[in-house]
């Protein structure tokens, strides 16, 4: 009798740990999945970043517009997000 007991309680025991294991696991996916978001996030900003940029370089490339006229005209053409501001000029 005495032996059932304690492998109850063992078994309790180890129960109790594997459940505390998952928890912690899950808790650490969470905050995983919420750093893979934020990452996310920042690529594709930094994505749109260099899609203006080509987009912007092509609108100064077709014009032939050259030194610090060129820069001039990438630096406006960024500020207004790139395509717009090739429909203006």
């Amino acid at each position: 009798m005495m032996m059932r007991a304690v492998l109850a309680i063992v078994a309790a025991a180890a129960v109790t740990v594997a459940f505390a294991k998952d928890d912690k696991q899950l808790s650490a996916n969470a905050a995983s999945g919420a750093t893979n978001a934020k990452e996310s996030a920042e690529q594709k900003r930094e994505a749109d970043k260099r899609d203006r940029m080509i987009a912007c370089n092509k609108q100064a490339r077709d014009k032939d517009v050259r030194g610090a006229v060129r820069k001039s005209f990438v630096r406006d053409c960024l500020k207004d997000d790139g395509v717009a501001a090739g429909a203006s000029r």
